[in-house]
């Protein structure tokens, strides 16, 4: 669990996502937990997302891959919670730590070897989204995890959370900036934000700061989102159109090679295209560019609805725990940010749903006896 989560949950490859994801079934297989609170829809919901991504219809075994790394992910949520009730937010923490450490790396070494030109962002992302929505659930990671602690160690999340949200601002990411506020606005809409007011105060601090110091080209890079010159949004909206259209093919099931589907696409209706968006590149168009477009493009309605009622039923049933702070606002930050982009292919995406799903399985249990540890805890210090 904590080599998995110090490699950064790998966007590309997954090898230690499996490592943790087989320790993780093998010491439930072996401990043997409860299973009283394993009997409800928050156990049986995934799994039917998980056996119908891999036997859907028209798409068998074609997405094997995605289901294991789906299956893994819940593997390793349920393990964290039954395994580490009181101190769940010690390997959570590892994977900030992590992202705060290669960004002091890269800094220190100014940033040579970035794979983005003209970039000041991180070592070893080549994507600006993906790098923003990794930090992004990095810095939740560590709001969740500061109000489950003593006061020294909150305050360290506190720093490696303004750690991560530093190079969030540098990366431009626009979806992942987008969403990050959006969760910010959530967390002081809800009712117990006086707890939260502190962190998000000095989160709100440190991106404005950021946003001061940073470099010109991506300055402009964010200032040109309110330009009509905007020829990125206009790729987007080009996406979306074709997706849309594209969807009415196999409108319930879905289509599983999308990155195929465009490059075909693009390649057939290269002069249509020209005539509709002239001077626009069409290199763009591998993916949807768009969370919910993307699952019913790949996942068709069935997957869609599915996957949908079974986020609904968390947020439902786990609404008024402390812990579902994170289920929810990974929800409220993947849904903002997944306007402009599609996450969920990559293992980040993936983990950051799956995760939390399987840590909430076992919360109503672990909640009232951690939350009498953490009131000892006080009433000590």
């Amino acid at each position: 669990m904590l080599l998995f989560l110090a490699l950064g949950l790998d966007t590309k490859r997954y090898e230690s996502l499996q490592f943790a994801g087989i320790c993780s079934v093998y010491c439930l297989l072996r401990e043997k937990p409860s299973l009283k609170n394993l009997k409800s829809p928050a156990l049986f919901l995934p799994l039917l997302f998980i056996t119908y991504v891999i036997f859907r219809p028209f798409n068998i075994l074609i997405d094997v891959h995605l289901g294991i790394k789906m299956f893994l992910a819940f593997g390793c949520g349920i393990a964290l919670i039954t395994f580490f009730p009181k101190h769940y937010h010690i390997p959570i923490l590892v994977f900030p730590v992590t992202l705060a450490t290669i960004f002091i790396n890269s800094y220190l070494n100014d940033f040579t070897g970035q794979w983005l030109a003209n970039r000041y962002c991180m070592h070893f992302f080549p994507d600006p989204n993906i790098l923003g929505y990794t930090l992004g659930v990095a810095i939740l990671f560590c709001i969740s995890s500061k109000y489950f602690s003593s006061r020294y160690f909150s305050a360290f999340c506190i720093f490696i959370a303004i750690l991560c949200a530093i190079p969030l601002v540098m990366s431009a990411s626009r979806s992942a900036i987008g969403g990050i506020c959006a969760v910010t606005l959530f967390l002081l809409l809800l009712p117990g934000r006086r707890k939260y007011f502190f962190g998000i105060l000095i989160l709100i601090i440190v991106i404005s700061v950021s946003l001061l110091f940073l470099p010109k080209p991506l300055f402009e890079r964010l200032k040109i989102s309110f330009l009509k010159s905007d020829d990125s949004f206009t790729n987007r909206i080009m996406a979306w159109e074709i997706a849309t259209d594209s969807i009415k093919e196999n409108m319930f099931f879905g289509k599983s090679n999308y990155g195929a589907f465009f490059k075909n696409y693009v390649k057939e209706n290269s002069i249509e295209l020209s005539k509709k968006y002239p001077g626009i590149a069409h290199s763009i168009l591998y993916d949807t560019h768009n969370l919910l477009l993307g699952l019913v493009f790949k996942y068709g309605l069935i997957g869609f609805f599915i996957i949908l009622f079974c986020s609904g039923y968390y947020i439902y049933v786990f609404r008024k725990s402390d812990y579902s702070i994170l289920f929810l606002s990974i929800f409220v930050y993947t849904f903002i940010s997944g306007i402009g982009s599609y996450y969920f292919d990559h293992t980040i995406g993936i983990t950051s749903i799956f995760i939390p799903m399987g840590m909430n399985i076992t919360l109503k249990r672990e909640c009232s006896a951690i939350s009498k540890d953490i009131d000892t805890i006080k009433l000590i210090m």
